[in-house]
């Protein structure tokens, strides 16, 4: 959906491109499984075992917002149905290209591409840089912890 380019001082003009897919391509899983289990510090085979259900609908998925670097996925995350809005999940960006502003415009992609329905989110408790980031992002922190010690947060 469109191309955003980000430049700091220090780097030239960098293009990303980042596209919504409903269903993840076989090149696109092989990239995002070894990203995933790294983020999340899941065994590989665990999060292969994940990604290759999403070539096919699976129940609850809406949708995958992907950020390549030519041909190269630096970035992902998800949309969920969720009870009260949308749930957004797994979202990932490889700590080479971290800073550079790409997690904040998926935000904004996101923002737009679900048209003011609430967007939820969960965060490990043991994580409160990533509270601070999504607060900084218009994310308020709802009171009760989940049975799994996530935060979670909400985006009205």
């Amino acid at each position: 959906m469109g191309n955003y380019c980000y430049k700091t001082e220090s780097q030239p003009l960098i293009p990303y491109r980042y596209t919504w897919t409903g269903l993840l391509s076989p090149t696109e899983i092989r990239q995002i499984t070894p990203l995933y289990a790294s983020a999340f510090k899941w065994p590989t085979a665990r999060s292969s075992q994940y990604f290759s259900r999403c070539t096919t609908y699976v129940t609850g998925v809406l949708e995958w917002l992907i950020v390549y670097d030519q041909k190269k996925v630096v970035a992902f995350l998800s949309l969920h149905e969720h009870p009260d809005g949308i749930l957004l999940a797994n979202v990932v960006t490889i700590p080479s290209y971290r800073g550079r502003g790409i997690a904040t415009e998926m935000l904004r992609k996101t923002r737009d591409r679900v048209h003011g329905e609430r967007l939820y989110l969960q965060v490990l408790a043991e994580q409160p840089i990533l509270v601070d980031f999504y607060s900084r992002r218009g994310f308020r922190l709802l009171p009760t912890l989940t049975s799994s010690g996530r935060y979670q947060m909400v985006q009205e």
